[in-house]
């Protein structure tokens, strides 16, 4: 809700003028609650008005509550697209010519979490066997640079 909107419903539900509203909203940060209560304390809210403040307090705590609720959301939209990423996505190990095996992304990343002292001497160890690593899949189809400049480097370490 923008300031318009908060000074508007603080007016209504305060029963003062848009001035008073905007200022009780500006010395309190633009918080509505704070509004009301320093409306209340400078005397400027007629008592029918006061009732209306646990509507403000529940109306308040509810748009804290779907604030907290659209990160979790946007969070574990974030973390679904990621693991779909991964699962369409594989690191190819291929050695003379051949396809070996294929890891999906995301299992290759749990892997590298859990087990990163296994894993990372094992690709290692496979490079320098002549094994080769390639990415496949949709999204990094397009991305793919060629990994023969990188191949040939290492032939010279190989023996």
């Amino acid at each position: 809700m923008d300031h318009f909107d908060m000074t508007e419903k603080l007016r209504e539900k305060a029963n003062v003028s848009y001035e008073e509203a905007k200022e009780a909203l500006e010395r309190s940060e633009w918080d509505l609650l704070e509004a009301i209560v320093y409306l209340e304390s400078n005397g400027k809210m007629k008592q029918e008005t006061r009732q209306e403040e646990p509507d403000m307090k529940q109306e308040t705590a509810k748009k804290k509550a779907q604030s907290v609720g659209n990160v979790f959301d946007t969070i574990s939209a974030f973390v679904g697209n990621l693991i779909e990423k991964g699962n369409r996505n594989h690191l190819e190990v291929h050695r003379n010519g051949d396809r070996l095996f294929s890891l999906p992304l995301t299992v290759l990343a749990l892997l590298c979490l859990i087990a990163f002292w296994l894993v990372i001497p094992v690709l290692v160890i496979g490079w320098f066997t002549g094994c080769q690593y390639r990415f496949t899949g949709r999204d990094v189809a397009a991305k793919q640079h060629d990994a023969q400049p990188v191949q040939d480097n290492v032939e010279p370490f190989r023996g």
